[in-house]
């Protein structure tokens, strides 16, 4: 699904949530609930949960705080709170619905940015930037990058909401970023901690209500319109059941597989609550209020501290722009240098070798070999291919990256048939820069997104020439299967892949004997 697809479905799910919230379970809220011992977890409680979320979340709000921006304020109740209390709030609000919700809760007593946080433009400064639950739908180096702008010196930003830990496994819980990707990215920042508190075991809670909604509720309803459609209209229910088949086994494990549970919440998630001051730099003399030199060294070196931490995020993001632009584009430039190779050939009468002839030639066959073992390994990579997981059977247990080995593999056997040695300066060139870059591309996104497991299977995995085997996971390689090769590229691209030493038996045939007569 594309962003903008996934953009939409996320504030169309916001704006149900909401009607669905307010109407049948009398809350205001959109939010997690934080059960205290005592409260016993039922959806007749869930507004009770959702309150002392609030109150939880406000109550570590610092002492000389006076304007605060809320990010992602939903129908802005919490907005609503701070300003009851004193406090100075705009708040950021994507969703057109729910912008609406919250203007007309807050009047003209708050502004509301009706955009996304990396939208957001204004001259305007806070003490305090709040992310209840909204921290999750923003790329963590962009949404700090927004806050060092707009906070004051001195300011706080405040997050509350989900992280997923490094636990092995699936999670069947979509959301969050990975925790300790978060730390690393902070870490980089002029952002002091000064709260980091675990309420994991106070939310799970939340998720076992909703599991109990959509199993005593929801599904029995679903299943009910179902039976409807299937006796009034029984062949255009099959035809609908048919055609949107993996939509809906993916709606089904998605929320009727009962898996959406607060154990399962515990094990792969960490709901925290994060406060961290934006903070000013060490003076290295004291000052007084007669030293005005020594104050403005002080604060230029401030705000250098504070460019260079930014300069570092775009730095950070150019240079992933980069290795994604190469890493997309590997394919498209290795068939260009084919291309040129080829001509060029053409132009200096360099004949191929012959596979097919008579007088077959010993390095076409080895040529033939290395291609097919490239398609090959290719074809098992992708047979254990698993988008949602960290792959680290069967050939990921020999190289981390399969398929760029298998790659080059293919990329050899041509350029043996090609009977040129400088054809190998130039292709192999070419490989190394693109299929390099989309190695450190990948391997960028999965410690990213796996962190320490990532880590310990890099450790012990070479990646992508195998000087050594991991002879244990080998051998719980896991069955391949046919089901899933099927459905990738890889399935329609095999036939061209092994059809290139006949290509080039042609090439050799018709260009060089028929055409030049070589």
């Amino acid at each position: 699904m594309s962003t903008a697809k996934k953009k939409v479905s996320r504030e169309i799910g916001l704006e149900l949530g909401s009607i669905c919230s307010k109407y049948f379970l009398k809350s205001e809220h959109l939010h997690y609930g934080y059960w205290t011992d005592g409260l016993q977890v039922d959806v007749a409680n869930l507004h009770i949960a959702q309150e002392n979320y609030v109150n939880f979340l406000i109550s570590h709000i610092p002492d000389g705080v006076t304007r605060i921006l809320d990010v992602g304020c939903g129908t802005g109740r919490i907005a609503k709170r701070l300003v009851d209390m004193g406090y100075q709030v705009d708040c950021v609000s994507p969703s057109p619905f729910l912008s609406s919700q919250a203007r007309e809760l807050l009047g003209s007593t708050s502004h509301i940015f009706e955009c996304s946080y990396e939208q957001l433009q204004t001259e305007n400064r806070y003490d305090l930037i709040l992310f209840g639950e909204s921290f999750q739908y923003i790329v963590p180096e962009h949404a700090i990058k927004k806050t060092l702008d707009f906070l004051n010196q001195g300011g706080y930003l405040l997050i509350c909401d989900v992280f997923r830990k490094e636990t092995p496994g699936e999670s069947p819980l979509p959301g969050g970023h990975p925790l300790t990707v978060f730390y690393n990215i902070v870490s980089e920042c002029p952002l002091e901690p000064v709260k980091d508190l675990d309420i994991t075991d106070q939310t799970a809670p939340t998720l076992d209500i909703v599991n109990d909604v959509f199993k005593q509720v929801v599904g029995p309803s679903v299943n009910m319109a179902q039976r409807l459609l299937d006796s009034r209209y029984p062949y255009m229910s099959k035809f609908l059941k048919w055609f949107y088949r993996k939509k809906i086994e993916k709606i089904n494990r998605k929320y009727f597989s009962g898996e959406k549970t607060g154990e399962n919440f515990r094990k792969f998630k960490s709901y925290r609550l994060l406060l961290y001051r934006k903070i000013l730099l060490k003076q290295t003399r004291r000052l007084d209020s007669t030293d005005a030199d020594a104050g403005a060294v002080a604060l230029n070196l401030q705000e250098k501290t504070k460019i260079g931490a930014i300069k570092t995020l775009a730095n950070s993001k150019r240079i992933r722009r980069i290795l994604k632009f190469l890493s997309k584009q590997r394919t498209l430039a290795l068939i260009l240098a084919f291309a040129v190779v080829v001509v060029g050939n053409i132009i200096t009468g360099e004949k191929p070798h012959e596979l097919f002839s008579p007088e077959v030639s010993a390095t076409a066959v080895a040529g033939a070999l290395l291609l097919v073992a490239g398609v090959l390994l290719r074809c098992w990579a992708q047979g254990h291919s698993a988008k949602s997981s960290l792959r680290t059977n069967g050939p990921y247990a020999i190289v981390r990256h399969p398929l760029h080995l298998g790659s080059l593999l293919i990329t050899a056997g041509a350029l043996f048939q090609l009977n040129d040695w400088l054809d190998w300066m130039l292709v192999l060139s070419v490989f190394s820069i693109f299929y390099g870059a989309a190695i450190i591309y990948d391997e960028r996104a999965l410690e990213r997104r796996f962190a320490g497991r990532w880590r310990a299977y890099k450790a012990t995995t070479p990646a992508i020439i195998p000087f050594s085997l991991n002879w244990s996971s080998l051998t719980q390689a896991g069955k391949w299967s046919w089901k899933t090769y099927l459905t990738t590229r890889e399935s329609r691209v095999t036939p061209v892949l092994l059809s290139v030493p006949l290509l080039i038996e042609l090439m050799a045939a018709f260009v060089f004997e028929a055409m030049l007569g070589i």
